[in-house]
């Protein structure tokens, strides 16, 4: 059965109010990740780590994302749930600003952080996506920068404390055509995508208990330029 995300405006007219949520524009969970996989650098000037602390995660469960990039840069961090939500995992309240230091390991949450981030669910293959530039190209991009300037979003049940630490993006559609938009006209070298995807299950799946244990990476292979060789 196809997933759809929805978002846009609907007026609802309930006992004579009128009433407006974000609902009109719908995008399928496979456009999404379609568009996700568009943004794709095959000679980054950039080696990007990006791993979590499982390869499995029960719904419910929170998890824990390590990054680190061997060049100062600006990263954006978008996670697709496999319910089609989009989040916006840094930049965060932690790190309002996304540029991040060379050889600096950045974890989600922070250590001794009093928030978590939790596996929303249904079961399926979650993915994040990764963008990172020694520009600060990524604020140029006028609809992520509409997005978080938004005031976040109540948090959906099974999702601890995203409302005052993560953004939910209202159109991600769009969000991520701007983004290959705006890195397709980039230097390659100035610039690297990572993928990372784990899977997640029901709660009390056998494959949690078996698999759990191995972290996910997604690591970019750096292409040097002759000056690097």
């Amino acid at each position: 059965m196809t997933k759809k995300v929805f978002s846009g405006l609907l007026v609802l007219f309930v006992m004579g109010l009128i009433c407006q949520i974000s609902v009109v524009n719908a995008y399928t969970l496979e456009e999404l990740c379609s568009l996700a996989n568009q943004i794709q650098n095959d000679k980054p000037g950039i080696h990007f780590e990006l791993k979590s602390d499982k390869a499995v995660y029960q719904t419910g469960e929170p998890v824990v994302f390590n990054f680190k990039a061997d060049r100062d840069c600006y990263l954006a961090l978008i996670d697709i749930g496999t319910s089609g939500r989009t989040v916006i995992l840094f930049p965060n309240r932690w790190h309002p600003d996304n540029r991040i230091e060379k050889d600096k390991l950045y974890r989600i949450p922070p250590v001794g952080s009093e928030y978590g981030y939790r596996i929303e669910g249904p079961s399926g293959v979650e993915r994040v996506k990764a963008i990172v530039s020694v520009e600060p190209a990524l604020s140029r991009i006028e609809s992520l920068q509409n997005e978080l300037r938004i005031p976040a979003q109540a948090p959906p049940v099974n999702v601890q404390a995203v409302a005052q630490v993560f953004v939910t993006i209202r159109d991600p559609a769009t969000v991520l055509k701007d983004i290959g938009l705006e890195f397709s006209k980039i230097d390659p070298s100035k610039w690297a995508t990572a993928t990372l995807l784990f899977n997640v299950t029901a709660p009390g799946s056998a494959s949690s208990s078996t698999e759990a244990t191995a972290a996910a990476s997604a690591t970019v292979t750096v292409n040097p330029s002759p000056a690097q060789r």
